[in-house]
Parts: C-alpha cells; structure tokens; sequence
C-alpha cells in the first residue's frame, strides 16, 4: 500500500511539525482528513475495503484532544489505528478475541496495550471501569459479531463525558433478529440518561459493497 511509509514516520511527522509551527486547529484537522480519504483511496486500489475511513473522518471532525485515551474495539490488524495516528491520535489501545490478529497490529506498533477478550453477552472487557475518553469501532457491530447487548460493558469502561462512535451497514434489522431493535435499543439507553447523542446519526450512501451505512457517535452521561 503506497502510504505504509508515511505510516513509518514521514507524514505523521510532517503534521505534528506544521502543527508546532502554530499552523491552526482547523487547518490540522483539515490535513488529517485529506489524509484519510488519500489512504482510503489507496486501500480501495488494493483490497475494495474503506469502511473504516468513514468512522476515522467522524472521530476526526469531533476535534479531540490528541491525548484522549481510545479503545479500539475488535481492532484485528489495526487499520483504525493506522487511519488515527497520522492525525495525531496514538493514545490507543485494542480489544480484539483473536491474539493472531493483535499479533499482526502489534508488529505494527499501532497500539499501547491489547486486550484478548470476547466482548457482548456474557463476556467483560479485562479493563478497569472509566478508563477511556473515547471507543471507537469501524464495523463491528453486524451479525456473528457485536449487537447491542454490548453496549452495558462499552459504557461501563468509557469515562463520564468519553465518546463512544461506531459505524456499521444500515440493512441489518431486516437480515438478522438480533438487529431488529437496535435503534430502539440505543434510544432506551438516551432515555434512561446513560448516553445521549453528541451529534445525530448519519448516513453514509454506499457504504460497504453496496449498502449504505450509519455512524452513530454517542456521549457518556
């Protein structure tokens, strides 16, 4: 893939130098997303996969501080990860059930720390309660994965106020039970003052193989 060298260091550190030259927020923010769609762009070329550019360039928008601490979820081989550190974001550790997936990003040095854990259901993350600013997942949440009975642990290990944001194909309830009442799920959870929505849902037109797809970016109450 043509930008793995810019990964290695070369456009990480032309950001955070231009940065340190008072070059302003908007302007940094504007780079990264640049960077994201020319990443995405290069992944499409080899492999017709750019699902994860879509939640990366929603994160991005939010205007962070680049010390936030991220929990990527279900991280496999950290392509989350290798879309975030250019722009700034490398506080980010990974939570995936396969240690040979975690063991492909680690030789990457995308991430701090790794957790080998099942997760929704009957399984607890291996992480202290209020631990992260923010949880990032990029399809994650789709059948023989993550649903909503996920969502209990996910806000127990995000800190009051941390940013909880996923994205996924919008034509799950109508192909699998256990999809069917997401929404209504996650507006359970607004009612009951556990999250509410930092900003509203959005619709990303033909986002994976044809689909069109949601990004959905909660805050912790």
């Amino acid at each position: 893939m043509s930008s793995t060298a810019s990964l290695d260091g070369s456009y990480e550190d032309s950001l955070v130098n231009e940065k340190s030259d008072l070059v302003s927020t908007q302007q940094y923010k504007d780079q990264s997303l640049q960077w994201i769609d020319k990443y995405a762009s290069d992944m499409v070329e080899n492999s017709n996969y750019t699902e994860p550019k879509h939640v990366v360039k929603a994160f991005v928008e939010l205007g962070l501080d680049r010390q936030s601490r991220i929990l990527d979820i279900l991280a496999g081989s950290g392509v989350v990860a290798e879309l975030l550190r250019p722009c700034g974001y490398t506080n980010i550790d990974a939570v995936d059930a396969s240690k040979d997936m975690l063991a492909l990003s680690n030789k990457k040095q995308l991430y701090k720390k790794f957790y080998v854990s099942l997760l929704g259901g009957q399984h607890k993350a291996p992480v202290q309660d209020e631990t992260y600013d923010a949880i990032i997942a990029s399809g994650t949440f789709a059948p023989g994965h993550l649903n909503s009975d996920a969502f209990g642990d996910l806000i127990r290990i995000a800190k009051p106020g941390a940013i909880i944001t996923w994205s996924m194909r919008s034509d799950y309830g109508p192909s699998s039970p256990k999809f069917v009442n997401f929404d209504a799920e996650v507006e359970d959870l607004v009612k009951n003052g556990v999250w509410r929505h930092h900003v509203p849902r959005r619709t990303i037109e033909s986002y994976l193989l044809g689909s069109d797809g949601y990004i959905y970016t909660m805050k912790k109450i």
